[in-house]
């Protein structure tokens, strides 16, 4: 797992990266490092899916996953499926790269949510522009459930006053 150092701010947005080609994971953290962007970087989908269940506040700061499609074991098409399972609104968009790539693929998993999907090799400058495209999409995501949950609160505390006056 690479870290790049981080920011001052504890709201840092992070790039979960996963991918399975160490070459190409190291490109990516010095492309995405060049940009002041920090990452990191899981090696399987086993290995990020365990941080996903063993976190549950990864989702909370704002940030993108950038996924690879073709993993082992665990495909990076079944990370997705799960994520979107636990959370179906996914506050942490999700970006696909892949070699392999193929149109339908491509459009089923922009269908389900997906932020992107990028061929390799892919434009650095553009794919690092959606990455920060994604990570203001999660801000606005994560501000979104935020006053929701304020919401919720504020009505079931008045739900409660209304019920003891009443009562």
């Amino acid at each position: 797992m690479t870290t790049n150092p981080p920011r001052s701010s504890a709201q840092k947005p992070l790039v979960y990266l996963v991918d399975d080609e160490p070459v190409v994971a190291d490109a990516l953290a010095f492309l995405l490092g060049s940009r002041g962007l920090t990452c990191e970087h899981f090696d399987s989908g086993e290995a990020f899916w365990a941080l996903v269940n063993a976190r549950s506040d990864w989702a909370t700061r704002p940030g993108c996953v950038l996924l690879d499609v073709r993993m082992r074991n665990m495909s990076g098409i079944e990370v997705f499926e799960r994520l979107v399972r636990r959370n179906p609104g996914l506050p942490v968009p999700v970006i696909f790269l892949t070699g392999h790539g193929d149109i339908p693929m491509a459009v089923e998993a922009l269908k389900r949510g997906a932020f992107d999907f990028f061929e390799k090799p892919f434009a650095d400058n553009r794919l690092v522009d959606r990455v920060e495209q994604a990570i203001d999409e999660s801000r606005r995501r994560i501000k979104a459930e935020q006053s929701t949950a304020d919401l919720t609160t504020r009505l079931a505390r008045l739900a409660a006053a209304s019920a003891r006056s009443c009562g």
